[in-house]
């Protein structure tokens, strides 16, 4: 039986393939010789992080190395509980790993392919493409996808998000791309609007600026994700989701499905349905009347 009980972790390597059982705690990743996964390449610390019980915090993958990044579920965190019979995306450097516990992970590792990439479109709620993922960034960039569009390997429920793709395999892109520094990681880049706020499919009842579906931003609904750079430090955290449920909602860090969505500019809640609707700039009443005590709710 696992030192788990009933529940079998496993590690999916999403560019090699590579799966690794996890055997004992605590699993340690990192570059040093004497961890349990090895990982090398620039980003990685000796001890990067451990999946691992924690006390007072319980099960979970917490980081090891205060300098190291780990990126989980697209946010930058130093420690998150692990739940079983859910994927998690994990990256470390230029190494994009899936973390799963469940009864039969070789079952798991079986849907999944590391050589098929999808797109997931905002606008649409479906994923698109069905591509190795070099060539899925190669068409995305060329095609002008935001980099916090998110790319799924096939049978993964966890993504990751374009621009970290893209820096990951900037060696083995057209040399036209956009420069490295345009692939900052979306979850430590400090959020910004969109440079172009006058062109764009949709307007924001609120503010009155353009953007386009790929934009639109998320609202965490876990009370601990909080803060914004325009609403500021009270607000419920804005984010571009990774994670979605069978709903196609977006989930936030925490897992919670979230049904709110704001504007990339103004940051305030866009009306229900406002995708659906493909907004423009004629507004009812009603929609008048909304987007004036959305000024007020913030």
């Amino acid at each position: 039986m696992s030192i788990l009980g009933k529940v079998h972790w496993a590690v999916f390597d999403c560019l090699t393939g590579d799966c690794t059982r996890v055997e004992r705690l605590p699993f340690e990743l990192g570059s040093d010789e004497g961890v349990d996964l090895r990982l090398n390449g620039p980003g990685v610390s000796p001890k990067h992080c451990a999946i691992a019980k924690v006390q007072g915090r319980t099960f979970g993958l917490i980081r090891r190395d205060e300098q190291a990044v780990m990126t989980l579920n697209g946010h930058s965190l130093d420690f998150h509980e692990l739940l079983p019979n859910t994927d998690y995306s994990l990256l470390i450097g230029n190494h994009f790993l899936l973390l799963r516990g469940c009864a039969k992970p070789d079952d798991w590792r079986a849907q999944l392919d590391h050589t098929v990439w999808s797109l997931f479109n905002p606008a649409t709620q479906a994923l698109e493409g069905a591509l190795p993922l070099v060539d899925l960034c190669r068409s995305a960039l060329r095609e002008g996808w935001s980099p916090t569009t998110v790319v799924v390997p096939r049978g993964a429920g966890m993504g990751f998000y374009l621009g970290q793709a893209a820096g990951a395999l900037r060696e083995q892109l057209p040399a036209d791309a956009p420069p490295a520094d345009d692939f900052a990681d979306p979850a430590t880049a400090a959020p910004v609007a969109p440079a172009d706020s006058q062109h764009g499919a949709l307007t924001c009842p609120v503010c009155w600026l353009h953007f386009d579906a790929g934009d639109v931003m998320h609202v965490a609904v876990h009370d601990s994700l909080r803060g914004d750079p325009v609403l500021g430090q009270d607000a419920p955290l804005r984010f571009q989701a990774t994670q979605f449920n069978e709903r196609g909602q977006a989930l936030d860090a925490f897992g919670l499905p979230c049904t709110d969505i704001a504007c990339p500019h103004c940051r305030r809640v866009l009306p229900p349905g406002f995708l659906a609707t493909r907004s423009s700039p004629q507004w009812s009443g009603a929609s008048r009347c909304w987007a004036s005590s959305a000024r007020c709710r913030g």
